[in-house]
């Protein structure tokens, strides 16, 4: 069976690049047990409330601890006698990650209980009004899981795996099942239910999950496209065409809406987009296109204008607003149809055709390479199609793509991705079938380890074989405190890593701020560049709000770190500045602020990406991003911010190189931990 490949989609999704550090056992409280309890209510959604409690197996009172959850939902701390504890929140989320500091100390041998009740969640609503409840629990460590679902009384139980170990119905008249188990380190536990409302119970309207109703518009065709990930159905398009004739001109006006599902760490997401373009039918190509993606909290919108060969780019925050001259013959696609390519392979001939292309994701104008493989008779949606099979090779990304074309028309029919992302034509029927991708099987690569003490990890020797997008030079894989030994071609790496976790005292950093002569090739690491703004007036001002009292360039790193680190957290950001203004951003946009700010006030530094071992599915590596930073005669320096690992980094980070500013795929076919050490 062919291992699926690990991959950031931006073609529909936001791109997910962050490790997360489980907290089994954290400054001595080792987790015993985990409870969760989820009321079902029939306005379709599900309320969360988790008990978590956890053992002092130290041999010093403990007044600090760190937990996991998608908001801060902390309610109440309790000790061993169920008397409640004063407690103060010391940071805000960091990648699900918060530090409580307690004002009554633990001590040794005494345990300590966390109530906390998480924000509502909407259970996915399929076919026939059916609700579809799933939560896998993978712990790390060795603790007793119980688990209470329980479903209003006005709901109907259609099924459920695995059978509870209790069932019943409370005072209210609501259906309780409870499950519990005893779970070893890494073990896996999944809790399925379906349910639905009676037809005869009084009940709202609950729409499923997707665009607003068609409205018919005269002329107007519909397309449908289903999005499937790992063969998961969990997602769609639903794209308009119709041709306007203004007073001016004439032109096709395309309309895309997609929403894709997808679950993570426990949690449920669903990203809604909404593309508009204005396709000039003599060329194809557009002089319009709008742009807006909606993501939990997160909203992010964009203009693209184009006249007289120049784009003016405008986002919603200001922060990547740019005007290109665009050089002749460029191309500027949409999402649906294609005439350069019908165009250019309509006769017998199949060699490949390399286009000047502007490409929405990045912004830029770069090379696309098509390749023509075979022509076919293909069946979408029940129509049987002449269609035109492509290879699309991206050399920014590092990617190649299967593309089908229709040969009458140019509408894209089926695209096949890296990663095993797969989009095709469908029918309105996929409006109720969407179901919902597990992205923690992008995201990690199951290790043979299961390490407790990550943050004390001082040695680590691993064997890989995988492969990554973009690609790296083997001088890149051999840095300060990582040595590697084995080959490295198009992506593929095999070999050994050897990493050592060494720490940086100070001793000779450059004087604040750093002094550079104009020709030195660190130089670039001190300017602007995009999504790193680090001349912004806003990040300068906080920046040099946060040194205002630093006297040398390492404790201002470390500030910048810790301040970071406090403050920036969850699902969201994206350029420094957007990261600065919402507060939110994971390892990606966290090391690009951190960069911004480090910038900012003289002191050279470049995000960089790799993997870093994680507690999650009883040890894993999951792709992750830190930053460097130039210390003189110590050369470059690596913190990591998103952990909290301000003046070092532990030895499970692989560094793979600097971080891009597109997306990054993992493919991960072996990686095994030879040897390890932990500083105690």
């Amino acid at each position: 069976m062919k291992t699926p490949k690990r991959y950031s989609p931006g073609m529909f999704a936001l791109v997910l690049c962050f490790a997360v550090t489980a907290v089994a056992q954290e400054n001595g409280l080792q987790l015993l047990s985990q409870s969760v309890t989820g009321i079902h209510t029939e306005d379709g959604y599900g309320h969360p409330r988790m008990v978590t409690k956890s053992l002092n197996v130290s041999s010093e009172p403990i007044a600090e601890h760190h937990f996991m959850s998608s908001t801060n939902c902390l309610e109440e701390i309790l000790d061993k006698n169920g008397k409640s504890v004063p407690f103060t929140v010391t940071a805000r989320p960091n990648i699900f990650h918060f530090s409580v500091q307690l004002n009554d100390p633990v001590p040794p041998g005494d345990t300590l209980v966390l109530e906390m009740r998480d924000r509502k969640q909407k259970i996915h609503k399929g076919r026939n009004d059916v609700y579809a409840y799933t939560r896998r629990h993978i712990p790390g460590p060795e603790i007793d899981y119980d688990e209470k679902v329980i479903l209003e009384k006005n709901l109907e139980l259609l099924y459920r795996s695995p059978e509870p170990q209790e069932e019943y119905r409370d005072q209210e008249g609501r259906l309780v099942m409870v499950y519990r188990r005893h779970m070893n380190a890494g073990d896996a536990f999944r809790i399925t239910v379906l349910y639905k409302i009676p037809v005869n119970t009084p009940k709202s309207d609950f729409p499923a999950p997707g665009p607003e109703n068609e409205v018919a518009v005269p002329g107007q065709k519909t397309y449908y496209t289903a999005i499937e990930i790992n063969g998961v159905l969990c997602g769609y398009s639903v794209q308009s065409v119709r041709n306007i004739r203004e007073e001016d001109r004439e032109y096709t006006n395309l309309e895309q809406r997609t929403m894709v599902s997808f679950a993570m760490l426990g949690q449920d997401f669903v990203q809604r987009q909404k593309f508009t373009y204005h396709i000039d039918p003599k060329t194809g190509n557009f002089f319009y296109h709008d742009s807006y993606l909606e993501q939990a909290d997160t909203k992010v919108s964009g203009v693209v204008s184009v006249h007289n060969n120049v784009l003016t780019l405008k986002t919603s925050d200001g922060s990547d607003d740019r005007v290109t001259n665009l050089p002749e013959k460029t191309i500027l696609p949409n999402t649906l149809c294609f005439p350069y390519l019908k165009r250019d392979f309509a006769g017998a001939g199949n060699h490949p055709v390399t286009y000047a292309m502007y490409n929405p994701r990045t912004g830029d104008v770069q090379s696309f390479t098509y390749t023509l493989k075979s022509r076919e008779q293909r069946e979408y949606a029940g129509t049987s199609h002449s269609v035109l099979v492509f290879e699309e090779y991206d050399p920014l990304l590092e990617t190649r793509t299967e593309f089908v074309i229709d040969a009458d028309t140019g509408m894209r029919l089926e695209t096949e991705l890296q990663g095993n992302i797969h989009m095709y034509r469908t029918d309105a029927s996929v409006l109720d079938e969407v179901g919902t991708f597990n992205w923690d099987d992008v995201i990690f690569g199951k290790t043979n380890k299961l390490i407790s003490n990550i943050h004390g990890i001082t040695y680590m020797k691993v064997d890989v074989d995988i492969t990554i997008a973009p690609h790296t030079e083997k001088s890149d894989l051999t840095r300060h405190g990582q040595q590697f030994s084995g080959d490295v071609s198009g992506g593929h790496i095999s070999g050994k890593f050897e990493i050592s976790s060494i720490r940086y005292d100070g001793k000779n950093a450059p004087v604040f701020p750093v002094t550079l002569p104009n020709d030195s090739p660190l130089r670039k690491y001190l300017e602007p560049e995009r999504f790193i703004e680090s001349d912004d007036p806003l990040i300068v001002e906080k920046a040099e709000d946060i040194v205002r009292n630093v006297s040398d360039t390492w404790t201002a790193v470390v500030s910048l770190a810790d301040w970071v680190n406090k403050n920036i957290g969850g699902i969201g950001g994206g350029s420094a500045k957007t990261t600065l203004e919402t507060g939110k951003g994971v390892c990606g946009e966290q090391s690009r602020l951190m960069t911004a700010l480090c910038r900012a006030v003289g002191i050279p530094a470049r995000p960089v990406w790799g993997i870093m071992y994680v507690t999650e599915y009883g040890g894993s590596f999951g792709s992750h991003g830190w930053v460097e930073v130039y210390m003189g005669d110590a050369g470059w320096i690596a913190v990591d911010q998103t952990i909290g690992e301000k003046d070092f980094i532990n030895a499970g980070h692989l560094r793979f190189g600097e971080m891009p500013h597109i997306q990054t795929s993992i493919d991960f076919k072996k990686i095994e931990i030879l040897d390890y050490r932990i500083n105690q």
